[in-house]
């Protein structure tokens, strides 16, 4: 369950998430929103809290560049996409 707790402007500033088992149980996979994609969240320890940037959602420019550092990083040789044709 997300309980928002406060707000600026109608924008969401602080919200409490609570789950009904340990926010360690497999089950669970607290995700954020980077200009990188999807990252892993670990939650702070219960009764405290964590400050988190802005949310950012990835976009095409985005992803590119980041798939370009990554080519960049493996010396240069791109996977060839799914669904690529030969010619």
């Amino acid at each position: 369950t997300a309980r928002v707790l406060a707000t600026v402007r109608g924008q969401p500033q602080r919200v409490r998430f609570t789950v009904p088992a340990s926010r360690d149980d497999a089950r669970y996979l607290f995700l954020y929103p980077t200009e990188r994609g999807l990252r892993r969240l670990t939650p702070p320890p219960v009764g405290t809290f964590q400050r988190l940037p802005r949310a950012i959602y990835p976009n095409e420019y985005s992803l590119e560049l980041l798939r370009q550092d990554r080519l960049a990083a493996d010396g240069g040789i791109s996977p060839v996409p799914s669904g690529a044709r030969s010619r």
